[in-house]
């Protein structure tokens, strides 16, 4: 008998649309759904290529079904990213992790690769692929100008042709739910309803999209949606948050059809009748233990989020998540310094998406224990992926009810290792050849060092959480 399909659509690019879906995706798989993973990425942004491969190989750990990623770039559907040097902009296919090189027009399908699977062809769609190479599509954001060296000069984003083409795209793949990412635009979908408050309703046949930067249209579009209670998904209707130094965002917490749902009010977090902050409600439900936030959180991971983290107005536990992570950093100082130099931002942001898929995990019930012993198996990024996701787990004082790891899982040796294979800032002494590299290497070998003696125990997480 085969399983019921469920597709969860992304909207927007980046590890938090990825973190989303995953989530709510092993959620569904572990009831029995079939589940997949549609991306589209409007307008190619370079966020695609933070995506691709991390995705592939979390998809594997998630045992989603398939994915299929979209992004319209000068009307072509180009599975890649694009690159931008001196020499101008290219599009630069993605490989390796087991994605291969894929590049196509709208006329023609997409070849799979495993999981990887073609999108539809858009002539399902009465939509010619004239009309769409007509359009130079790219996503603009005026608050984000440094953006615009990924655009098309002079591209301009024709909204109702891109909409009536997701529309359209939505209703012919089935897809039951649409997960926001961090864009200009948001998306809501229950059972192939798109929600929105634009004017165009006639063309779209009273359905609507949201555009996710107006909290008031935010608001009113998502008390249209239906949220259903299989999902265990946060809606957030309203954001009201507060950069004072220590504080967090305090929010309200409402349950519709059993689901969690979060109403930002700007007052207490009121559930089940006790107040409540947000961490209070985490460090309760996640077992999550926050540091203080500081007003700039999220300010290091601007590049990919699009903003502050605090200042979205998309904000979930996975969003809360991140926002644990970022506050954690800002515990340490040590750690704080030199996230900001360039060469630690891909450890920033493998700290956050693997942190969230932690949670995310542990959150819906999968068994981690299960996950990580698959992911050492498989050897390569999917060990890298288990060793973080122990480390994390570990370090939020989780792993006594989910990973049996020894009071030693949160070492400077991991750390080293872990440094050497996701960044590569810790290089190997064999592959040293010039005397100023090794003393660099040994120099950030000893800030490592450290900042790992400041870093909690594992007794010290677990004594405070658990007693």
């Amino acid at each position: 008998m085969n399983r019921p399909l469920s597709t969860i659509m992304v909207y927007g690019g980046g590890y938090l649309s990825a973190a989303v879906a995953l989530a709510l995706g092993a959620g569904l798989r572990s009831q029995g759904v079939q589940v997949g993973v549609l991306h589209s990425d409007v307008g190619g942004s370079r966020d695609i290529r933070l995506f691709g491969a991390e995705l592939e190989s979390f998809c594997h750990l998630a045992s989603i079904d398939f994915i299929e990623l979209v992004t319209e770039s000068g009307g072509e559907l180009v599975l890649g990213y694009q690159h931008h040097d001196r020499s101008g902009s290219r599009i630069v296919p993605f490989g390796g992790y087991g994605l291969q090189p894929y590049s196509w027009s709208l006329e023609q399908g997409v070849l799979a690769s495993g999981r990887l699977r073609s999108t539809c062809d858009l002539s399902e769609f009465s939509l010619s692929a004239e009309a769409i190479k007509a359009k130079r599509f790219a996503l603009a954001t005026p608050a984000r100008p440094d953006l615009q060296t990924a655009l098309t000069p002079g591209a301009l984003l024709d909204v109702s042709l891109l909409k009536l083409y997701l529309h359209k795209l939505c209703r012919a793949r089935g897809i039951k739910l649409v997960a926001c990412g961090a864009g200009e635009l948001g998306v809501a979908v229950s059972e192939g309803r798109v929600v929105s408050t634009e004017s165009e309703a006639g063309r779209l046949n009273a359905e609507f999209w949201v555009d996710a930067s107006d909290k008031q249209e935010l608001l009113s579009a998502f008390s249209k949606v239906e949220i259903r209670s299989s999902v265990k998904e946060c809606v957030v209707e309203e954001l009201t948050a507060s950069h004072e130094k220590h504080s967090m965002p305090q929010v309200e917490f409402t349950y519709i059809n059993g689901v969690a749902g979060t109403r930002f009010s700007g007052g207490r977090l009121i559930g089940d009748q006790r107040s409540y902050t947000v961490r209070e409600k985490l460090e309760e439900e996640a077992g999550l233990c926050f540091a203080s936030m500081q007003p700039w959180v999220g300010n290091c991971l601007s590049v990919s989020c699009m903003g502050c983290l605090v200042g979205q107005p998309l904000l979930s536990p996975l969003h809360l998540a991140m926002l644990a992570v970022t506050s954690w950093l800002d515990k340490y100082p040590s750690f704080d310094n030199m996230i900001t130099m360039s060469k630690w931002y891909n450890l920033a942001w493998g700290a956050v998406v693997k942190e969230v898929l932690a949670f995310s995990w542990l959150s819906l019930g999968v068994d981690l224990k299960k996950v990580c012993e698959q992911a050492e198996s498989l050897g390569g990024l999917y060990r890298d992926t288990a060793l973080w996701v122990q480390l994390l787990v570990a370090t939020y004082g989780r792993v006594g009810k989910v990973l049996p790891l020894e009071s030693d899982a949160v070492s400077e040796s991991h750390w080293l290792w872990v440094l050497d294979k996701e960044c590569g800032i810790v290089e190997r002494s064999s592959v040293l050849v010039d005397g100023q590299a090794r003393s660099s290497a040994e120099k950030t070998r000893v800030q490592i060092s450290e900042m790992v003696k400041t870093m909690p125990s594992y007794s010290e997480f677990t004594k405070k959480l658990f007693g």
